[in-house]
């Protein structure tokens, strides 16, 4: 699908107290933003009396911007069209940023009654309701919830005990940013992943401060697994997406919020981790090479949303009253900055194994019976395809010796299968031939190696003082020479001389090194 930027929306808080000299909203999606400058004072003042040339006026643009909206509105324009894209294999990421007490937990997961309901709710509602108009389709869904309190991964659909605090972050090729051993919850309708949700956010980690009763202390991410294959295409190819619905916990100002305690100690967690985030998307907005994902656990499992695979959409909640215009700045700038962070979009494609064996058996059943159809169209129909039995080795292996032993001129051969044997066959008779010649070579040579052993004699008839005696002459008789050689020391030699005028077969034998006759050998 190509490169896709995140998609930023804006949202207000309903008050009656709206600076609307300051917050100027456009129809569409412009924004106009004045922030007045401080007063200045004299010459006895903190800035000694010189001019204050700080930036007035600003002016931001989004992808939309909602104010006063109901819930049914905000979720039409951020998180319905994520549902087909779900559908169809791609992940995707819902997130909500803002300052303590903008309305970003109200905006996820809603108010008390069914009208005001949230994103997450109203998501799983469409997603089922969709699933149902796709017979052709089976779908397995699982959920997990999980929050990150004090940089420490909680499970809150786990069983809460004190191995949920060493939950870590993992990395796979395939699957890309996950959490190791937080549990994923197979769930057949709308009851029972909505009764995820509820058990969740039971669990949730809920502080009180000045601007904000229930002020959610974590940031908690609620992730729906789909995955899809065809009933009817058993081809071993799926669809597998996922998609995030993150609460992030809001940006605080002590001096505001008055915090104390663990109050303060998650407040400065909180706002550290969001500082990370900012650097995140600077990073990834401006094209530097090294984005600092692990800083840490809320930036690296966000991830994929961020500059990976994954359709991402932000909802900047602000509260649009004069006393919050510093924090309603700080939002809208990093609303901005979040708009230039390109998203790599492509569809899960997955291949199931048993699927894929069971549709490669399905085709090679199809071939065999197509090949065999079109053999008794042309005769030959005793050809056959499936793999040799022990009776039809033992004959393509009688073949080749007749042919290797000259009885056979040609062999005939009917199909790839019987190829395949004589080839085996054939590599089987040449490696055998090669052993047997490699033996014979290393019994020569160690046979000659033995000799080199024993010292040569020479002359051994000069050695013990007798004249020679006529080696190589030639027998008028029988026109053989007789004589002797060198030969080694020890070793009698014998040699039987047959001639042709005797019938008798009878032979004369001479000691090589005594010159005495021996007993009688025929040389054939």
């Amino acid at each position: 699908m190509g490169k896709g930027a995140v998609k930023v929306v804006l949202r207000t808080r309903p008050t009656e107290r709206f600076a609307s000299e300051n917050l100027k909203l456009q129809e569409g999606s412009a924004v106009n933003f004045f922030f007045p400058k401080k007063k200045e004072g004299g010459a006895g003042s903190p800035h000694g009396g010189f001019l204050n040339n700080t930036q007035e006026h600003f002016s931001f643009k989004y992808d939309g911007v909602m104010h006063n909206a109901t819930q049914e509105a905000v979720y039409e324009e951020v998180a319905r069209p994520m549902i087909n894209s779900v559908l169809q294999g791609v992940n995707g990421t819902v997130m909500a940023y803002g300052q303590t007490g903008a309305g970003k937990t109200y905006t996820m997961t809603g108010g008390s009654d069914f009208k005001s309901r949230g994103l997450i709710p109203r998501t799983i509602t469409d997603l089922f309701a969709e699933i149902s108009h796709m017979p052709e389709k089976v779908f397995e869904v699982k959920v997990s919830y999980m929050e990150i309190y004090n940089e420490k991964i909680h499970d809150l659909l786990g069983g809460g005990s004190e191995q949920d605090q060493s939950l870590a972050i993992q990395e796979d090729a395939t699957q890309g940013i996950s959490v190791r051993g937080l549990e994923m919850v197979p769930v057949a309708n709308e009851a029972e992943a909505l009764s995820q949700l509820f058990n969740g956010n039971q669990r949730r980690v809920v502080g009180e401060h000045t601007l904000n009763e229930h002020s959610s202390r974590s940031h908690c991410i609620y992730t729906i697994y789909v995955k899809s294959r065809s009933r009817v295409e058993s081809d071993g190819h799926s669809l597998g997406s996922k998609l995030n619905m993150v609460d992030l916990a809001g940006s605080e100002r002590v001096a505001k919020t008055g915090s104390e305690g663990s109050i303060l100690k998650e407040a400065m967690y909180i706002n550290k981790s969001l500082s990370f985030l900012e650097q995140v998307v600077i990073a990834l907005g401006t094209g530097r090479g090294h984005v600092p994902y692990r800083q840490c656990k809320l930036t690296n499992y966000l991830k994929d949303s961020l500059g990976g695979n994954c359709k991402t959409v932000m909802v900047a909640n602000v509260w649009g009253e004069e006393r919050h215009l510093e924090e309603t700045f700080s939002t809208l700038k990093f609303a901005a900055r979040m708009m230039k962070v390109q998203n790599e979009i492509s569809v899960n494609n997955m291949i199931d194994p048993a699927g894929q064996i069971k549709m490669l058996n399905k085709q090679i059943a199809e071939l065999k019976a197509e090949l065999q159809m079109q053999n008794q169209l042309h005769g030959k129909s005793h050809i056959k395809y499936d793999p040799l039995n022990d009776d039809e080795r033992f004959e393509l292996e009688k073949k080749v010796q007749q042919y290797l032993g000259g009885a056979l001129e040609e062999i005939e051969v009917r199909n790839l299968r019987d190829v395949k044997e004589y080839f085996r066959l054939f590599k089987a008779c040449v490696l055998r031939a090669n052993a047997e010649a490699e033996e014979s070579l290393r019994a020569k040579k160690n046979q000659a190696d033995g000799a080199d052993q024993n010292p040569t004699r020479t002359g051994s008839a000069q050695q013990q003082g007798e004249a020679p005696n006529g080696t190589g002459d030639l027998d008028a008789a029988s026109g053989f020479g007789v004589g002797s050689g060198t030969a080694a020391k020890g070793i009698r030699q014998t040699m039987g001389v047959g001639s042709p005028s005797k019938t008798a077969g009878g032979s004369a034998s001479l000691d090589m090194e005594t010159g005495q006759g021996g007993s009688p050998h025929t040389v054939k």
